[in-house]
């Protein structure tokens, strides 16, 4: 296995998939009534930093503290970390966890964003791709936002920032809500 490589496909899928989660978490704090929801979207940017890696044989795990940036509907940052498992099949599982801060539409506060899914690398076939994002413990004006959607045109090819070990960038959409 090639870390580096497997790093890299996994962080663009899981990146997006952080950056969804803080994409429909705050976004729905403009939303109209609970029963109705809005469209959410913009672009992200992310800093990587690499905790450990664990070669355990028959799997690989990186742990990775991540900073994320969000730009339109979403007005903030994302932090937290990351969990990545590779197996020898091509097929990885992520999860993560952190806390994004910051405004939509001038309401601002903060939401607890997980995510946990698995993806196939390079194609293999077998184990399906999925990410359910899970948006709890807001605060402020966030406090019962809730949404679902995904990234899109995740670029892992820029220039890494001085200071990160790895960098993506993208867009995302969601359909978010405040809820009950």
């Amino acid at each position: 296995m090639n870390i580096t490589n497997i790093k890299h496909q996994l962080r663009g899928i899981f990146s997006a998939l952080a950056v969804a989660g803080a994409l429909f978490a705050l976004p729905g704090a403009t939303a109209d009534p609970p029963s109705h929801g809005q469209g959410a979207h913009g672009t992200f940017t992310d800093c990587e930093h690499i905790i450990t890696v664990t070669d355990y044989g028959s799997y690989l795990v990186i742990d990775l503290e991540i900073t994320s940036t969000y730009t339109g509907t979403l007005e903030g940052t994302w932090e937290g970390t990351e969990e990545d498992v590779f197996y020898p099949d091509g097929y990885a599982t992520v999860h993560n966890e952190g806390t994004f801060t910051g405004s939509v539409a001038g309401l601002s506060g903060t939401v607890r964003i997980t995510a946990t899914g698995g993806v196939r690398l390079g194609g293999f076939p077998g184990r399906p791709s999925t990410a359910p994002l899970v948006f709890d413990k807001g605060t402020g004006d966030l406090a019962s936002l809730r949404g679902v959607g995904n990234l899109t045109d995740v670029f892992e090819n820029i220039p890494v920032p001085p200071g990160c070990d790895d960098s993506f960038t993208g867009r995302y959409a969601a359909q978010i809500a405040f809820g009950p």
